[in-house]
């Protein structure tokens, strides 16, 4: 990634998740970003197509820096398994180095998806706050990965901790717009499974891609490039309601 480790900062969040993002310092010169966060189950189960993976997000950074809003896009990308892992921290879509996302991903453990899915949300929001002492406003988008059910996570035992912390961004002056979307990937045999935890916790959208092929992929990487772009262009619109419309491939 191109980015200067003098320029990042480490933030902890209420449950306690460390995090890392750029510096609220004069090089983010725009009033308002659009928060990208991208959570990739890299669980066992996603070993047979997780280099497909990594070129989805390789081509999500892509699309995302030629879009007229790039200069108001952040993103930051993490995966779990048994434990949660930082790729990058949240930073300009410009400063992303596409080509470094080959190699990134390691599959292990169980999956999390409790816990990744309010590590996102508590970073995000957590991130948000910093930016609004500087009189910066943000819209938070998080996309949640996952070929599988909930089965280890250890901070968040319960669907509602999510629902309250969504319930919690919403109400937060200081963040225009919260969209959350669950994703499953090659994910049949769990689809139920996922379908009641996007109830339970207050997701916005489950988008269903039946299978891990390229063109599946491609539009998983349509999805969320074109949500990022949405949610940039209606910057400061204070509406809450999801930029993502339910998707099923």
């Amino acid at each position: 990634m191109i980015f200067d480790q003098d320029n990042v900062q480490q933030h902890t969040t209420v449950t306690g998740y460390q995090f890392s993002a750029v510096k609220v310092d004069d090089n983010l010169s725009a009033m308002e970003y659009m928060l990208g966060e991208i959570w990739v189950d890299t669980s066992p189960s996603t070993s047979s197509f997780v280099k497909q993976l990594e070129y989805c997000l390789h081509d999500i950074a892509t699309m995302c820096q030629k879009l007229p809003t790039a200069q108001n896009i952040m993103i930051r990308t993490s995966q779990f398994n048994r434990n949660l892992s930082e790729i990058h921290p949240q930073m300009l879509v410009k400063n992303i180095d596409p080509a470094r996302y080959d190699g990134t991903l390691h599959c292990t453990g169980l999956t999390a998806l409790y816990d990744a899915t309010l590590a996102g949300l508590e970073s995000s929001e957590k991130f948000a706050q910093e930016l609004a002492k500087q009189e910066i406003d943000a819209t938070i988008v998080l996309f949640i990965l996952t070929d599988g059910w909930e089965n280890c996570s250890s901070k968040c035992t319960d669907p509602d901790m999510i629902k309250t912390a969504i319930q919690r961004i919403r109400k937060t002056e200081t963040i225009s717009q919260l969209t959350t979307c669950l994703v499953g990937v090659n994910a049949a045999d769990a689809k139920d499974d996922l379908l009641k935890f996007k109830d339970q916790a207050g997701f916005d959208v489950y988008s269903d891609i039946k299978d891990a092929t390229p063109s599946s992929l491609a539009k998983l990487t349509n999805l969320i490039s074109q949500s990022f772009s949405s949610a940039s262009q209606n910057l400061g619109s204070q509406n809450n309601s999801s930029t993502v419309n339910a998707m099923t491939i």
